[in-house]
């Protein structure tokens, strides 16, 4: 218990120094992220262990399943966020004037913590054992940590068409994400097309595309 305990608070603090880095200039999103992270905390990684249970393993590499899943879903999300990017649906705090490998480092490690920390935060409790065993309970979390994590993401951006255009893509896409990851029992494939979005998002701002 007390290792959990551990784990999560170290947990808590990832994810709060990955935003503190990022300067968001939304603060309501920013703390609605941490309200979040603490009640999942509380209710959630008492429950079981981070390793086993978020399938955080090198065997998944291994299952030709998982990559004929994983690049279809890559190729498609990013498309339509290369479209939504196109027409500044959704803005950018980055700086395109830096060099871009500078950015692009610095942002990798930034956003691999802050969408592991995200797909823990909002489907990692979708792979404890009880829910994802049982089908209604599943669909219904799924759906509510897809809400939630939509309506946190609209904060972001400015008026209402495009609120509703991101929000639809993002709501399908994290809905498509909990099912994907009870699939392979694991958030490694949510964790994955998540990085590559925020990749992609730095690409396009330096390419003024």
């Amino acid at each position: 218990m007390k290792r959990k305990r551990i784990i999560s608070v170290l947990i808590l603090v990832i994810i709060g120094l990955a935003y503190l880095i990022k300067d968001y200039y939304n603060h309501i999103g920013v703390i609605l992220y941490f309200l979040i992270a603490i009640v999942v905390t509380i209710t959630s990684f008492s429950k079981f262990t981070l390793i086993d249970d978020l399938g955080l393993s090198f065997r998944i590499l291994t299952n030709k399943r998982f990559y004929q899943y994983l690049i279809p879903t890559i190729l498609v999300s990013n498309l339509i966020l290369f479209y939504i990017k196109k027409f500044n649906i959704v803005p950018t705090n980055y700086d395109n004037q830096e060099p871009i490998l500078k950015t692009i480092l610095i942002f990798l490690f930034i956003n691999s913590i802050r969408t592991f920390g995200e797909e823990i935060i909002f489907r990692g409790a979708l792979l404890i054992p009880e829910i994802k065993n049982n089908k209604k309970l599943f669909w219904q979390i799924n759906l509510g940590q897809a809400i939630i994590f939509t309506g946190i993401h609209i904060l972001f951006v400015d008026g209402l068409m495009n609120k509703l255009i991101f929000g639809l893509y993002v709501l399908l896409l994290s809905i498509y994400f909990g099912w994907l990851n009870r699939k392979f029992d694991s958030i490694i494939p949510s964790w994955t097309v998540h990085w590559m979005n925020g990749i992609q998002v730095i690409l396009l701002t330096h390419l003024m595309i």
